[in-house]
């Protein structure tokens, strides 16, 4: 689940430099009705430090505010 105000969606827009494959829930809810969470993709062709740096970028993200973002 999300946590310090986010969406999923907002999450997903602000998580695109990070350079993972960062898809909201929506795509993965069977019942229609989709957690605030997110599934982060580690797989692709990007190297150990691409994964690391990512996870990293990520890890900053979850521990801020937000932007507002318009989506």
């Amino acid at each position: 689940p999300m946590r310090n105000g986010w969406t999923r969606s907002v999450f997903v827009s602000q998580a695109r430099p990070s350079g993972l494959g960062v898809v909201p829930s929506d795509a993965f809810a069977a019942n229609g009705a989709p957690p605030e969470a997110v599934r982060v993709g580690l797989g692709g062709p990007i190297t150990r430090t691409q994964v690391e740096r990512g996870l990293a970028f990520l890890s900053h993200l979850l521990e801020s505010q937000p932007e507002s973002v318009t989506i």
